[in-house]
């Protein structure tokens, strides 16, 4: 059996992982793009939440269930609405997902994996060079101004808080994307919601043990069926059809069938071997060891050495608005 998952569906590998309830019922885990560094929720701050989101329906008294369920979806999409910070998890604002509750997890996910209570399992896992490109050209067809030089330090205060803008900035200036200042948001938003997080699971199981083999997807021409007003890269899921042979809009040319093979031939093998990648006359595909050796998916398969420590060195450095 082996588990497998993209951005949130990483998150739930992980949670798996790192469950003492699903130990012993798969073999191998898969995470793509998985944050499994980010922050859970105790029981306290998501009970805290419950009595807040019943309160602002206005269910206060009597049959406070039954008052909850009679109020209508949009109601209750739209009673608690999204944090401005983007990686709160402040429970005055609709934030869902596991607790720690000291039975189905004991600690949050990364914490069991630095201290070696996650499944002991051979794992894959990676993150995409451009992850945050698609959420600012969603937020774009959603209606949001474009960034743009004038906009960006406020942009950037809306998800790391306005004393930690200037330093955010310093690390990602628009000079650095060819003076855009929506790729260079994008970059600060990817490395710090989903590349560091998914890096640090990566980091913590192969620092416990587990046998690991990380990728980092670069291709920049996957398709993407909204399109958007600037180059999308490698971005969050893009990789997807590269392991199914599903192009999402148009079709694969020979470039793209070229690293479907190889991607699809990859996961597949890590499925069936035991959680061996390599064979099949492929790029062989090194064990991420200490001094973090990965595999690069593109055009042309390759291998190098993770640079992203000192990215999210500078992230660890950032205490982002909970």
């Amino acid at each position: 059996m082996t588990l497998f998952g993209e951005s949130a569906g990483g998150m739930s590998v992980c949670g798996h992982l790192t469950s003492p309830l699903s130990h012993g019922l798969f073999q191998r885990a898969i995470i793509e793009s998985g944050p499994c560094g980010a922050s859970m929720q105790t029981n306290a701050q998501a009970e805290a939440q419950g009595v807040h989101f019943a309160t602002s329906l206005g269910c206060t008294s009597g049959d406070i269930a039954a008052c909850m369920r009679a109020a209508s979806a949009s109601t209750v999409i739209n009673t608690l609405g999204s944090s401005p910070a983007i990686f709160s998890t402040d429970p005055m604002y609709a934030n869902w997902g596991p607790t720690v509750d000291g039975h189905v997890f004991a600690t949050d996910w990364i914490t069991a994996m630095e201290t070696g209570h996650a499944a002991n399992v051979p794992i894959m896992i990676g993150w995409n060079q451009d992850e945050g490109r698609l959420f600012i050209a969603l937020a774009e067809r959603n209606g949001d101004p474009p960034i743009t030089d004038a906009n960006y330090r406020s942009t950037v205060a809306t998800f790391v808080g306005d004393a930690n803008a200037d330093a955010v900035l310093a690390r990602y200036p628009s000079s650095a994307f060819g003076g855009d200042a929506r790729l260079a948001a994008s970059r600060a938003m990817g490395d710090a919601g989903l590349a560091c997080p998914t890096r640090a699971a990566a980091v913590a199981l192969r620092a416990a043990g587990n046998s690991v083999h990380t990728y980092f997807f670069t291709y920049p021409h996957a398709h993407f069926i909204l399109g958007g007003s600037f180059p999308l890269g490698a971005f969050h899921s893009a990789e997807i059809q590269y392991v199914f042979g599903h192009s999402m809009g148009g079709t694969f040319d020979a470039e793209g069938m070229g690293l479907f093979a190889a991607m699809s031939g990859y996961w597949a093998r890590f499925a069936s071997q035991s959680g061996d990648p390599n064979g099949a006359s492929a790029v062989a595909w090194p064990a991420y060891d200490a001094a973090g050796t990965r595999i690069v998916l593109d055009a042309t398969v390759t291998t190098n050495t993770d640079d992203y420590a000192a990215t999210c060195a500078f992230w660890d450095g950032i205490p982002l608005p909970r």
